[in-house]
Parts: C-alpha cells; structure tokens; sequence
C-alpha cells in the first residue's frame, strides 16, 4: 500500500460502514424505541422523555466519539472513567481551593485530559506495548490521583457560572443571564459533527483508517504512524477531559469516585454503532446511535418498573450481539 493509497483510505474499510452495517444501529433505535412506546405508552415518546433520553446519551456521545478514534485507529482505552472523574474534580478543586474563574478551570481541566492522552499515546509509541495494558495502568493512576485531590470526599457545590456550563444558565450580571436551551444536545450536535468532518474530510481521518487497517503497510508507505496514533489519543483525552468537565457541571460537584464503568459504555457505543474492535473501520454517527440506543433502553426499562439491575444485562446483550454481529459480517466481506 502506497502513501496514495493510505490517504483514500487503504483497505475497503472505509470512513463509514457500509451497506447494512451503516443503517443497524438506527434500525435497531427504532425497534427499540416502538418496542416501548408499545409497552410503556406515549409517555414514552414525550418531550420530557425524548429530552431525558438525549441528556443521558450526551457524555456517553463526548467520550465515546473520543473511544471512536482510538478504536478505529487500531487501539483501544480503558482509562475513560478514570480521566472524567479526575478532570472533573481537579476543576472542582481549582474553583473551590484556589480561587480559579470557573472558565479558567474548565479549560486547565481540558487541557489535562489531553496531557492525559498524549502520555498515553507516547508511552503505547515508545513501549510499542498494546494501549490495552498501557491506559489499564493509566486509568489505575488517575483513580488514585482523583481520591488524592479531595482525599476521597465529594467536594461541596460548584459555582453557578461552572454549572451553567451543563444548565445553559449564563449568569451576565445581576437580574440577567443568557439562556442556551438543550445546551447538552448541542455540544453532541458540536463534538459529532467535528469529529465527522476530521475522519472524512480530512488528512488525519483518512490516515486514522489506514493505521487502524494495516499499521505496518502504513509504515513502509512513510506514514508516522507512532505520531498519528498519539494525536489520536491526545483527541481522545480532550474529549474526556471536557466529558469530566460536563459531568461535573451536571451533578453540580466534584466527584472522584464518579464516572466508573464509563469506558465500558464508552467502547459500548462505540461497538453497537457498528466500529470494529479490530480497527479500520466505524463511524461517528454509529456511536451516536449506540449511545441513543444505550439511553433509550435505561429509559424504557427504568418507565416500565424494571429494577436498574436489568439495564446492565440488557446493555451486556447489546455488546455481546454487536461483537457477534461485527465478526459475521467480516467473514461474509471476504
């Protein structure tokens, strides 16, 4: 494979799956979705409903974009919760014990989730170890530091310019404010729709797919492949780092203990929108389908009296069916 051939993408994967890999994820959100307007009833499909499921979906969407490209460049992330969390609460506690602006917070926080994945590229390069054993270690490491900060406490309420940045409540003075409505589903709108113009429209997309392909044909045609896949990570990280900084603005303090299991739901929606455990290949609007299809489910079972215990098995199904799913229609391409 040629230098040429890498930028159009290398392999037959490309950009976006195609033909039924492209449209399942949707397919199955609607069957899910008719599923429990059936059962529940039209509360199902209220405002209210709609808006909840969207709110649930928009940190999983933020993170998940940011597995996406790890993922589809051939690698993987396993310190997700563990960056979120401990972005969060070092904002939080840059507000509350140093005295930082809430906007200066927010972005050391962003900033830091990119150091974070820089280290993790750069130690994955060097090492040449999988990502898999190197963020393991990472998202260890970043627990502890989280519980460091505040000495395993919750901190107390964060500042109302800080959580306007979940609420869309911007205070301007007194008596006034701006008022951004949905501000969550914007930054979905915002993250997704950069994140999809960078993998198709761009250089270092059309390279994220080679890597993810054929690492070592991308090496012999002189692409710097080590360089690459740590951008890919420092993408990854700023993503988290700003996921931790919403999250934290949503629950209104800063929580070390928080946000365990999310890169789990992160490469869960990654898998179920259809990217490939094995690189090369996935979308991000597959994973805002997944994340969608993740939310929908908890509000379903949660409207229709289902104990919480049971969206952790439905989601496990949706893994494990999206994975088989994966494979089988890699074998039927060949």
């Amino acid at each position: 494979m040629g230098k040429a051939d890498a930028e159009s993408g290398g392999t037959a994967a490309g950009p976006v799956p195609s033909g039924a890999r492209a449209v399942a994820p949707l397919v199955v959100l609607v069957a899910v979705a008719a599923a429990f307007r059936l059962l529940v009833g039209p509360r199902y499909l209220s405002p209210d409903s709609l808006s909840d499921i969207g709110q649930q979906a928009a940190i999983i969407v933020i993170v998940g974009v940011g597995q996406t490209l790890v993922i589809i460049s051939g690698g993987i992330d396993l310190s997700v919760g563990a960056v979120v969390a401990f972005c969060g609460t070092l904002a939080a506690v840059l507000m509350l014990h140093h005295g930082v602006p809430p906007a200066a917070a927010a972005l050391v926080a962003v900033l830091a989730g990119g150091g974070i994945g820089l280290l993790n590229g750069f130690v994955t390069a060097r090492t040449r170890l999988h990502p898999f054993i190197i963020t393991l270690g990472a998202m260890m490491v970043f627990r502890g530091l989280a519980l460091a900060l505040t000495d395993a406490q919750n901190t107390r309420l964060l500042p109302d310019p800080f959580l306007a940045l979940a609420t869309g409540e911007f205070p301007l003075g007194p008596g006034k404010e701006l008022y951004v409505p949905q501000i969550l589903m914007l930054y979905i709108l915002i993250v997704g729709a950069g994140a999809h113009w960078m993998l198709t429209r761009t250089r270092m997309g059309r390279y994220c797919f080679a890597i993810g392909s054929n690492a070592e044909s991308c090496r012999l045609s002189g692409i710097r492949v080590d360089r690459w896949t740590t951008g890919y990570f420092v993408l990854a990280g700023l993503l988290f780092g700003f996921g931790g900084v919403i999250q934290a603005a949503r629950i209104r303090i800063g929580q070390p203990t928080g946000s365990e299991s999310m890169e789990l739901e992160a490469i869960a929606a990654a898998v179920i929108g259809g990217t490939s455990l094995s690189g090369g290949q996935g979308s991000v609007l597959g994973t805002l389908f997944g994340a969608l299809l993740m939310a929908a489910l908890r509000q379903g079972l949660r409207m229709s009296g289902h104990a919480p215990y049971w969206q952790t098995v439905s989601l496990g199904i949706a893994i494990i069916v999206a994975v088989v799913y994966d494979r089988a229609s890699r074998r039927g391409s060949r």
